[in-house]
C-alpha cells in the first residue's frame, strides 16, 4: 500500500524574510524617493546635485544587495562599503553637478581679481555675469537707466530677474543696466558714471547709497587704494591710518562678538544687529565722519559728470535694516539701538542737505520699507543678513519707478 508523499522543504527559513532586510530594501527606496523628490523643491538648481547624486547611489545600492545578497554579515559589509563609496565627498571629487544662476553668480564673488582702477571686480563672463562683469543677460549698445551701487544695487538674497533694477526694467518697459558690485562705494560709483556715460549713453542714473557702509567705503578707497589719494585729507592721513584697529576688523570682532536682537512678528521677523551697524554710521569716529565727507565730495563730482552730458541723476538712498525695523521695536529702544537710530538719522541730514544744496534729486526708500514692515510684509530675511528680500527690492523699484513718472523741475 502506497501513499501520496507531501512535499518537504529541507530549509524552512530560506524563504523566510529577515526584518533586517526589510528595513534596508526601504531605507534604499526612500533615499531614490528623496533625491528625486528634490528638484520638485522652488529654486532647486537644473539636473541633480552631489548630495542627490550621493543619495540615489547609495539608495539604489541599498535596494539592490538587501534583494541580491542572502548572508546576512555579507549584507552589512556591502551597505557599509556602498555608503562610504558613494558619500557626499567622493562623489563631489567626480562629480561637477549643475548649479543655478543665482549659485554662479555668488561664487564668481568670491574670486574677485584685482582692477587698478577699481580695485577688484568680475572678470568678464564668469559666473552668470555679462561681458563687463556686471549682473545683465548681455551687454546692450544703448540702455535707457544705468544703475550703480554695491550689493544693495547687485540686489542680494535676490535672483538676478528679482532685483530691484530689474524689476524696475520691468514696471517701466525701461532698458535699466546694472552696474551695482558687492564691496563698492562712493568712489566707485564715480569712477562708474564716466564709464556708463561713454559706454551707454544713458538718460538716467540712478545711485544707490546704502548707509549702512557707504561712508566707510568712500574712506577706505581714498585712504588705502593709491588712485584716490587726492580726495584725503592730508592733516588728517597720519592720525586716521594709524588706529589700532580697522574699521573692517572692528566690524568683523563686533560681528562674531556681539549680542543679537530677534524681533518677532507674524509675517516679519527678523533678527536685527544694531552694534554692528553703528560701525558704518557712527560719525564719533572721524574715519566715518571722513567718509560722509568724501562720498560728499563723489556725488557732487557725479552730479558734475551727469550735468555736463546733460543727462538726469537721481540717488536711491537704501537705509539700514535696523533703521527700518526701529518703529516696530517697542519702546524704549536699547542704548545701542537707540545710538544707531540717531546717528543714521544725523548722516542721513546731512547728505540730504548735501543734495538739497547742491540740486541733487534723490529719492528715500526708507519710509516706503517702513509702511510695509509696519504692515506686517516681510521686507528682509528673518536671518541677521542686512538686504533686504525679494519682496523689499521691489518697494525700491516700484518708488522709483512712481519717481520716474514726475516732472523733476516742478518737483
Amino acid at each position: 500500500m502506497t501513499t501520496d508523499a507531501q512535499p518537504h522543504n529541507a530549509n524552512p527559513s530560506r524563504f523566510s524574510v529577515h526584518p533586517l532586510r526589510i528595513l534596508l530594501a526601504s531605507s534604499g527606496i526612500s533615499l531614490i524617493i528623496l533625491a528625486l523628490a528634490a528638484d520638485l523643491l522652488p529654486d532647486s538648481a537644473a539636473g541633480l546635485g552631489v548630495y542627490q547624486v550621493s543619495a540615489l547611489i547609495i539608495g539604489a545600492g541599498i535596494l539592490l544587495v538587501s534583494l541580491l545578497i542572502r548572508k546576512l554579515p555579507v549584507l552589512i559589509a556591502a551597505v557599509i562599503g556602498i555608503g562610504a563609496a558613494a558619500s557626499p565627498p567622493v562623489v563631489d571629487h567626480f562629480y561637477d553637478p549643475p548649479r543655478s544662476l543665482w549659485a554662479q553668480e555668488d561664487e564668481a564673488l568670491r574670486h574677485m581679481a584685482p582692477d587698478p582702477r577699481l580695485g577688484q571686480v568680475i572678470p568678464p563672463n564668469t559666473g552668470g555675469h555679462d561681458a563687463l562683469g556686471f549682473r545683465n543677460d548681455s551687454v546692450p549698445d544703448h540702455a535707457d537707466m544705468v544703475t550703480l551701487g554695491d550689493s544693495q544695487t547687485w540686489s542680494a538674497n535676490a535672483p538676478r530677474d528679482k532685483a530691484w533694477p530689474s524689476v524696475l526694467a520691468e514696471l517701466t518697459g525701461q532698458t535699466v543696466y546694472n552696474m551695482g558690485m558687492p564691496g563698492y562705494g562712493p568712489v566707485h560709483y564715480w569712477v562708474l558714471t564716466g564709464d556708463a556715460l561713454a559706454q551707454f549713453d544713458p538718460d538716467t542714473i540712478l545711485v544707490g547709497f546704502y548707509f549702512g557702509n557707504d561712508f566707510y567705503g568712500a574712506y577706505n578707497m581714498a585712504y588705502t587704494f593709491e588712485p584716490y589719494y587726492e580726495f584725503r585729507d592730508e592733516t588728517l592721513v597720519n592720525s586716521l591710518t594709524q588706529a589700532r584697529e580697522s574699521i573692517a576688523d572692528q566690524s568683523e570682532r563686533t560681528y562674531t562678538n556681539m549680542e543679537r536682537l530677534r524681533y518677532t512678528g507674524d509675517t516679519n521677523s527678523t533678527i536685527l544687529l544694531p552694534q554692528y551697524r553703528l560701525i558704518g554710521v557712527n560719525l564719533d569716529d572721524p574715519r566715518i565722519a571722513e567718509g560722509l565727507r568724501i562720498s560728499q565730495v563723489m556725488l557732487g563730482q557725479i552730479a558734475d559728470l551727469v550735468n555736463a552730458a546733460d543727462k538726469r541723476l537721481i540717488v536711491v538712498l537704501v537705509p539700514t535694516k535696523e533703521l527700518a525695523y526701529a518703529p516696530l521695536i517697542a519702546p524704549p529702544l536699547d542704548p545701542m539701538y537707540q545710538q544707531l537710530v540717531d546717528m543714521e538719522n544725523e548722516t542721513r541730514a546731512a547728505l540730504m542737505g548735501f543734495m538739497d544744496e547742491r540740486g541733487i534729486e534723490y529719492v528715500d526708500s526708507l519710509l516706503p520699507l517702513q509702511d510695509h514692515l509696519v504692515q506686517g510684509e516681510a521686507m528682509y530675511l528673518t536671518t541677521p543678513d542686512g538686504h533686504p528680500a525679494p519682496a523689499g527690492y521691489r518697494v525700491i523699484a516700484a518708488m522709483v519707478a512712481d519717481y520716474l513718472q514726475t516732472d523733476p523741475v516742478a518737483d
